[in-house]
């Protein structure tokens, strides 16, 4: 359904408690679900799926305990990044909630409908899933590499998505010197998009 043509049962109570219930309910490894609709929600609009596997990896090297269950005696070779096979149950569990988005030559994934990214948002808070700091953490540390000719759209997108998650976390004075960043205004002043400039 489009956002504005949902039936209006599916903009009740009842329908927020029927998503949440539906993120608990999902099969596989349900702390990575929580933390893979966390970080689609809280992004800016959504997030290059490259960019989300590297923050599941991290997130999932960070925490011994989730680790040693998805990453079990199957795998051998104990790998630092997400196995492609457990990355196809999650997103073979939450596709028919998700859609891809092309913004300025870049291919998003994002949850479907509005209703879905504030649900999940809570959903990931109620568990103490901290989802802003981990995406301010890691567009961060992407912005502190030298910027190249063939890095400059995966910093314009992580200045982007920064700036955004500074001013939803209330961090107004880091969001405001992250638009005065020299490099910022560089990348923007080379795009044709007008959306780029001021979105």
């Amino acid at each position: 359904y489009d956002e504005f043509e949902l039936p209006q049962e599916l903009n009740s109570f009842k329908s927020d408690v029927t998503i949440g219930y539906f993120f608990e309910s999902l099969p596989h490894e349900a702390q990575l679900i929580q933390l893979t609709v966390g970080l689609l929600s809280a992004s800016r609009e959504g997030l290059i799926e490259n960019d989300l596997l590297d923050m599941l990896s991290q997130q999932l090297n960070a925490d011994g305990e989730l680790y040693n269950k998805v990453i079990n005696d199957i795998y051998k070779n104990k790998p630092e990044r997400i196995p492609d096979s457990v990355w196809l149950r999650i997103n073979a569990d939450l596709s028919p909630y998700l859609t891809h988005k092309s913004l300025n030559g870049v291919l998003k994934l994002a949850l479907f409908h509005r209703r879905f990214n504030q649900v999940a948002l809570q959903y990931a808070e109620q568990n103490k899933v901290q989802v802003r700091d981990i995406l301010i953490d890691y567009y961060q540390a992407i912005i502190n590499q030298p910027l190249k000719l063939d890095n400059q759209q995966q910093h314009l997108n992580a200045y982007r998505e920064l700036s955004y998650q500074y001013s939803q976390a209330g961090k107004f004075e880091q969001a405001f010197d992250l638009l005065m960043k020299q490099d910022f205004i560089y990348l923007l002043a080379k795009t044709d998009d007008v959306a780029q400039l001021i979105g």
